[in-house]
């Protein structure tokens, strides 16, 4: 059994300017949006889902010098919206065209759908740069899957990535707070909604805080695969610590 754990985020890349109405100024980082479309979301709430991840990336610098965006939906399969790319109105069009319901709506098999994440989008040939990685899952329900199926999931994708902020928004009280707090980073990068009509531009905010410079959440340590139970350690960064004892 190995442990790994988060390190506090260093940029070595100079900061971004921020623009005029930008929040802040953004990471050199790969984002991943990883989107629910299980049968049980509907249309309507989809459509609402697919907005709010166009009006965060419409927030967000995508460039060279800042975040790197991919998109992926799951149910019982995962299917690809688009490979890590700069070009922000091609993610947002390919987010866009797709249209629901999928031809297979049974099921949420999520740590498949993270299982691919590691397979087919953290890899070279994807665009991904080899740093760090903040990963949006947004769902409205459990996993199909065994519990120790998603634990291995979650921890290989940790020992995949050296830096990974993994955000987790659950929808609807059908979502499982249990399996988000597993797929979380730590416990302030969950978050949930009681309907899709939840999903506000106050939230948009929220759930951008952590593609910022100078956001440093907890830490969390996870053992990897083949145990039944995944331990977590909440750690605190020096400038967490200096700020709470000041």
């Amino acid at each position: 059994t190995t442990t790994t754990t988060a390190t506090p985020q260093t940029e070595t890349h100079s900061p971004t300017t921020t623009s005029p109405g930008q929040i802040c100024s953004f990471r050199h980082a790969d984002v991943i949006f990883l989107i629910d479309n299980s049968g049980s979301v509907g249309v309507n709430n989809f459509a609402i889902a697919q907005q709010f991840v166009l009006n965060i990336i419409d927030e967000m610098d995508i460039s060279p010098s800042a975040l790197n965006v991919a998109a992926l939906l799951f149910n019982s399969r995962t299917t690809l919206l688009s490979t890590f790319s700069f070009d922000k109105q091609a993610i947002k069009d390919a987010i866009s065209a797709y249209s629901y319901p999928p031809g297979s709506t049974s099921g949420t098999a999520t740590s498949s759908a993270l299982n691919n994440v590691i397979d087919n989008i953290l890899i070279p040939s994807a665009g991904y740069r080899g740093g760090d990685v903040i990963l949006y899952i947004i769902s409205d329900g459990k996993s199909q899957e065994s519990d120790i199926s998603l634990r291995n999931a979650i921890a290989r994708l940790h020992s995949a990535v050296r830096t990974i902020d993994v955000i987790a928004l659950g929808v609807t009280p059908s979502a499982d707070m249990y399996e988000l707090s597993l797929i979380a980073t730590s416990p302030n990068l969950i978050f949930f909604a009681d309907s899709f009509l939840d999903l506000t531009a106050s939230l948009e905010m929220d759930v951008l805080q952590p593609a910022c410079i100078g956001y440093f959440p907890e830490t969390t340590s996870y053992t990897t695969l083949a145990t039944t139970t995944l331990s977590t350690t909440t750690t605190m960064t020096d400038s967490q610590t200096q700020t709470q004892t000041q």
